[in-house]
């Protein structure tokens, strides 16, 4: 199953259709894919930073600590992401259209069996092309579509849970600093699983980045930041130990799910409209069937139910808001630039979380924490300018073929 097969002999969609029908999706001009990503990856950056203050509020300060309620009221309200886009959309039936269109791309990349469904006809896909709304949704090629993303939903939804029930546990463990940093070796992780699962090559300047951002956040994670010595707990160098592998753990999770995200998730033309009616997907997924785990944890005592108040409840609709702002983007970002860059240039929620994090909790940066944020920044620079670098000579490669 690869994104890169013999799919594009037989594509329903070849790229003069879907630029015919979506003018907007234009690969052409790869550059603006780079900075449209870096600028999805600035609201990446503020909702994590917003996310991890009110997620540590809940949990700590307000003595909640029910991380996997909080993960389902959180993930279910991606649902609403749907209605949002369908809404900010100048005409439904371009939605529609555009989403059979970018979901037929990505099917077809998908066995024997679902390219043929796809491509019966030439003819009668331009039909379908210029079909009304209605027709498009009844005909059989669309429901194929639209079955093969609910697969997609109900897959993605339940892998995004375990690095997301690690990293909410891992919040009454360890500083929101040090988890953050943890959390982002992801890029370490998806690194090694994009080589292995989608065929990327070792290149100097991307094993240079991953070890600087790895430096930077093992100098920063032996910051043991512990509370004041009147007030420290018996247990408090176990939680300080477990919450760091609990994190590790979580982090190299979160590193195949980006990489499978890419896989099996992310057609050829990236389309935020289809990121976003994913990731909507996923949210009711997660509020339909994902509930379950709720009893379960309560029968067995590893997370007794208790009803939040209606201030505390308040603040977990607000961490969900940030949430969903963050899980669209970045996912849209790992469509529109690749999984390594995603996860490094998210790194740069680090320092911005540090510097947050004193002044919310009124504490000093350590020399550690300014160290290895300049690693971090470092890393992110240097991946930037080795994408930026290689975009220009494909692309000066592209004007010398055509002259």
């Amino acid at each position: 199953m690869s994104l890169h097969s013999d799919a594009e002999e037989t594509h329903f969609l070849n790229e003069q259709n879907l630029h015919t029908v979506l003018p907007g999706l234009n690969r052409k001009n790869v550059p603006s894919h780079k900075y449209l990503g870096l600028g999805v990856l600035g609201i990446c950056v503020a909702s994590f930073v917003a996310q991890t203050e009110i997620t540590q509020f809940v949990q700590k300060d307000m003595e909640y600590h029910k991380p996997y309620f909080i993960l389902w009221i959180s993930h279910s309200c991606y649902t609403f992401i749907i209605p949002l886009q369908i809404a900010i959309s100048s005409n439904p039936r371009n939605y529609i259209k555009e989403l059979f269109m970018v979901g037929s791309q990505l099917v077809t990349s998908f066995g024997k069996q679902s390219r043929t469904l796809l491509t019966d006809d030439e003819d009668e896909t331009e039909c379908q092309i210029d079909a009304t709304a209605y027709d498009m949704i009844l005909s059989e090629r669309y429901r194929y579509v639209v079955v093969h993303l609910f697969k997609l939903a109900a897959f993605f939804a339940t892998s995004l849970c375990v690095p997301a029930y690690i990293w909410y546990i891992a919040v009454n463990l360890i500083a929101m600093a040090n988890l953050t940093a943890i959390y982002n070796t992801s890029c370490f992780f998806a690194y090694i699983f994009s080589i292995l699962l989608l065929g990327e090559s070792l290149k100097l300047e991307k094993v240079i980045a991953v070890a600087l951002s790895v430096i930077g956040i093992v100098i920063m994670s032996n910051q043991k930041n512990a509370p004041k010595e009147d007030h420290v707990p018996m247990d408090y160098g176990y939680e300080f130990v477990a919450g760091n592998v609990i994190a590790c753990i979580g982090a190299s999770f979160y590193g195949l799910y980006e990489v499978l995200y890419k896989k099996y998730a992310s057609p050829s033309t990236p389309s935020g409209l289809f990121a976003n009616t994913l990731t909507g997907l996923m949210g009711v997924f997660t509020f339909l069937v994902l509930w379950i785990p709720i009893p379960i944890l309560h029968i067995t005592g590893v997370e007794p139910f208790a009803l939040p108040s209606a201030r505390t409840f308040g603040y977990i609709l607000l961490n969900a808001s940030a949430g969903v702002f963050f899980n669209a983007s970045f996912m849209f970002s790992i469509a529109l630039t690749s999984p390594l860059f995603a996860s490094i240039g998210i790194m740069v929620t680090i320092p911005i979380v540090t510097l947050v994090d004193m002044l919310v909790t009124q504490t000093s940066v350590a020399l550690s924490t300014v160290v290895g944020s300049l690693c971090i920044l470092t890393a992110f620079g240097l991946l930037i300018w080795d994408d930026f670098t290689r975009d220009r000579e494909k692309q000066s490669s592209q004007e010398e073929d055509i002259g």
